[in-house]
């Protein structure tokens, strides 16, 4: 049955139009109500969505629904006129005379004839436009191989439940005959709600049609507008890509009025006003009171709308303007969200309307915040309230000294605090003076506050306790172990129910004193205060934890453990990133490490990135042990150039570090060997001879001695002095500077067989940690007797291969020992303890050690049974009994 068959049916004569003998004429219907919109000039084809559109066209009906102003009508239109539509296209723009089943009827018609002349009859026959003309319609329409489409724009006027029935008819039997596309305002079209459940329609909603990023130089550019990329950037955050606002601040931008930047104070007007009169304007009053109340919100709970307005309507509201499509949305399950450019909007209609009400609410707001816990949104509000005393006494007593400096999200509230204005004086304001002095690692204002607030705090057990947290953090700062320790002694005795957030500060405490207690030379007090902070349980404290595992790696790396050096900076770094601290706000020392160990191995461009990684965390700047350390690298990295100049210029900055505190040896010693290679290069002698008289280990300044002998021409000396660096108390880097130097001697001299030993004993001492840097340092002797000496080459592959880095897998083949080597483990099965090994192979222990390092290494073990019994599963050793572990 054919479509005017369908239509020409007689129907219920109380239904029927009088009119000529067949029924009434179709009523003159305006051409612009079907007429497809045509295309601005300024709004180009956006592929995102015409993929959207492409995707939903084997669909029975595609929704397109937006608030106002989001180019809902205009994406349509794209589609229609880009040739996208799966079919013929009959255009329909609703107002409120649709509202009504024979007009809507009637001008449904009207748009299908316009486009299928041949289906539609000019005019129905009396009573035609009545209930069943859906189900007729969809019964023409069932049987067509390629689909009408047809677009309902402004949806919204169609209420009457009859017209929605007839709809959803319509849709449910025209099959794939009919492709209906609505636009509305609305979020959802309820006649459509079985279809949506089958599956059957596709949306297109609010942020399908915002503009992204990408799309947004588009659009400007067809207004002939080009601006910077911070401009856009700023521009989608102001406009969530709302397009008619996007269009509005680049119309204000091209009138030439203002600032040549966006976004434009004329487009923010412009934006407002449209908003005021589409949106605000039209709401009821109430809504308008509760819209206007809660604009100071970033985020609405119905509770605080209800406590702003003094009503107990504001979830009901909210929920019918979310699923309005007016620029209200959900935040999440219990907050809503009001979209940037209506909350701007808001925001100066009400300081404009009632600018008396905005502190009001602000202080109303902060104390809601705060009796929830939420103590960073309550100090935002406080100090926009102008109630600075409730600010900071939130921020001591709520979130706490130790969240103040480092937790991830810490640093919005400094900075709202940091206007802090002197007026306050009571024991809360001068704490958090103290905070954003030592936040700034600024040592002398923090000490200040503490003994303004000390002589506050009497009788307040939360300012008492959070007086000591800061005290340990000064004491951190200036490197006072003593202070650190006893203001740690002095918080552990403070009530329990006084400690604020009790298991990230008592962390905060444990790192910051295992740091004081590094800086001031305590290391193995360092070591056990750093590892508790390190493993201690607890969610909220992954910065302390970050903080101890960073600077124990930082001690490894100084006493010569770079493998564990490298294992904890990793796993500082890795809890960083998963607890969400941004680099900028990290320690630093975990970077720093990895940049030291590097350069150990000679990976200059691991260096540099690790390096630059730890200069961007305020460690870098500011706490002694990173900040000396970095110094150090860029000496180091001098020296390796020889570049002496730059290399003595950052042994100053590292030596204005120690100025500040009571510095280790291992760290004064190592500025010292540092600056002694610097007065080498450039050839000063006495500066060099005053760094060797200030070092302190024994070890190293004999070798600083031999090399100043060596410099000096005094050959035979050089050799004698390098040759007493042996015995337990040496480390493998002293013997293998030594031994470098030795074999540089004798290679000098014509000894190659003395050179050769030398060489293989440095190699020794520098496999376990791949201390490329000291044989690259060492001169062309040590290359050129590797050239020439294939077995030694062969044995220490690592000096080239960066996979030799990696410990050989347990099941792999096992590399070949040396004769040392295997003596050492001959003894080790015999169950030998390391200082008799020694004193039988006429070793030092740290070389016995260094070759237990390298068997471990090749028979991918550890441990003295395990490796024991890998020998022998490889029949290296003799059956034998197996050592206790």
């Amino acid at each position: 049955m054919g479509l005017r068959s369908a239509v020409a049916r007689p129907t219920d004569p109380a239904h029927a139009v009088a009119g000529g003998p067949a029924g009434p004429a179709l009523p003159h219907v305006p051409p612009t109500k079907l007429a497809v919109p045509p295309l601005p000039p300024t709004h180009g084809p956006r592929r995102r969505l015409a993929g959207l559109f492409a995707a939903a066209a084997g669909r029975r009906a595609t929704t397109v629904l937006g608030p106002p102003g989001s180019g809902k009508t205009t994406a349509v239109a794209h589609w229609v006129h880009g040739g996208g539509a799966p079919g013929p296209v009959a255009w329909l723009t609703l107002d409120e005379e649709d509202n009504r089943s024979p007009t809507f009827w009637t001008h449904v018609l009207a748009a299908l004839r316009g486009h299928l002349p041949d289906a539609v009859p000019a005019r129905p026959a009396a009573g035609d436009v009545d209930g069943t003309i859906a189900g007729r319609l969809a019964t023409a329409l069932c049987h067509r191989a390629t689909p009408v489409v047809l677009v309902l724009d402004r949806v919204d006027f169609i209420t009457d439940p009859a017209v929605a029935r007839e709809l959803d008819l319509l849709v449910a039997y025209a099959g794939p005959g009919l492709h209906l596309v609505v636009c509305g305002r609305s979020g959802s079209v309820p006649w459509l709600h079985r279809h949506r459940l089958a599956g059957d329609v596709a949306e297109i909603g609010p942020a399908d049609l915002a503009l992204d990023a990408d799309e947004l130089p588009g659009i400007l550019h067809a207004h002939g507008v080009d601006v910077p990329e911070a401009d856009l950037r700023a521009l989608h955050r102001c406009t969530e890509g709302w397009l008619t606002g996007v269009c509005l601040h680049a119309l204000a931008l091209r009138s030439g009025v203002g600032p040549a930047s966006l976004p434009h104070p004329l487009g923010r007007q412009a934006v407002t006003d449209f908003l005021r009169t589409e949106v605000l304007d039209a709401q009821p009053a109430r809504v308008r009171h509760l819209l206007l109340r809660t604009s100071l919100l970033d985020r609405v709970h119905p509770d605080l709308a209800d406590r702003l307005t003094g009503r107990s309507d504001a979830r009901a509201i909210l929920g019918r303007l979310a699923g309005a499509n007016s620029f209200v949305a959900h935040a999440d399950p219990t907050h809503f969200r009001y979209r940037e450019p209506f909350r701007a909007m808001l925001r100066d209609a009400l300081v404009g309307d009632r600018p008396d009400l905005v502190g009001r609410l602000h202080a109303i707001a902060a104390r809601w915040y705060a009796d929830r816990g939420s103590g960073g949104t309550a100090v935002a509000h406080a100090v926009r309230a102008g109630d600075w005393a409730f600010a900071c006494a939130v921020a001591i007593d709520r979130i706490g000294v130790a969240a103040l400096l480092t937790a991830p999200r810490a640093g919005p509230v400094r900075e709202r605090l940091a206007a802090l204005p002197d007026a306050p004086r009571d024991g809360a304001a001068e704490l958090v003076r103290c905070v954003l002095a030592l936040a700034r690692h600024d040592a002398p204002p923090a000490r200040a506050a503490l003994e303004r607030a000390g002589r506050a705090a009497a009788g307040r057990p939360r300012r008492l306790a959070a007086l000591e947290v800061a005290r340990v953090a000064l004491a951190r700062l200036t490197g006072d172990a003593d202070a650190a320790g006893a203001a740690a002694a002095r918080y552990a005795q403070t009530r329990p129910e006084a400690r604020v957030d009790a298991v990230r500060t008592q962390r905060f405490v444990d790192s910051n004193v295992g740091v004081a207690e590094l800086w001031a030379g305590r290391l193995d007090a360092a070591r056990n205060t750093l590892t508790r902070a390190a493993t201690a349980p607890g969610a909220d404290a992954e910065f302390g934890a970050h903080d101890a595992l960073g600077h124990l790696g930082l001690l490894s790396m100084y006493e010569g453990n770079t493998a564990d050096a490298d294992l904890l900076a990793g796993q500082a770094i890795a809890l960083a990133e998963r607890a969400g601290v941004r680099p900028a706000e990290r320690i630093g020392a975990a970077s720093v490490t990895l940049a030291a160990t590097a350069l150990v191995r000679n990976d200059l461009a691991a260096v540099r990135q690790h390096a630059a990684d730890a200069m961007a965390t305020a460690g870098g700047r500011h706490d002694p042990p990173t900040a000396t350390t970095l110094a150090l690298i860029r000496a180091w990295a001098a020296c390796a150039r020889r570049d002496g100049p730059a290399a003595i210029a950052a042994t100053r900055a590292a030596r204005a570090h120690l100025r500040r505190a009571r510095p280790p040896r291992l760290f004064s010693d190592r500025i010292e060997l540092t600056a002694l290679w610097a007065y080498l290069i450039v050839g000063d002698l006495d500066e060099a001879r005053g760094c060797v008289d200030r070092i302190q280990d024994r070890a190293e300044r004999t070798v600083a001695e031999g090399y100043l002998l060596e410099a000096r021409g005094e050959y035979a000396a050089a050799r004698a002095t390098l040759a007493r660096v042996a015995g337990p108390d040496a480390s493998p880097s002293a013997l293998q500077y030594a031994a470098l130097a030795l074999g540089r001697l004798a290679a000098a001299a014509g000894d190659v067989a003395t050179a050769t030993r030398a060489l293989g004993d440095a190699l020794d001492y520098g496999r376990p940690d791949r201390r490329r840097r000291a044989v690259s340092d060492s001169g062309k002797w040590a290359p050129l007797l590797l050239r020439e000496n294939a077995t030694i080459a062969r044995e220490h592959g690592w000096l080239t291969a960066r996979e030799a880095d990696r410990p050989a897998a347990a099941d792999g083949p096992p590399r070949p020992l040396t004769d040392r080597e295997a003596q050492v483990l001959r003894h080790l099965a015999d169950a030998v303890a390391i200082r008799d090994i020694a004193v039988a192979m006429g070793l030092s222990v740290n070389t016995v050690k260094t070759h237990l390092k390298n068997i471990y290494r090749k028979l991918g073990t550890s441990g003295r049974s395990a490796t024991a019994r890998r020998a022998r599963e490889l029949n290296l050793l003799a059956d034998g009994p197996e050592p206790a572990p």
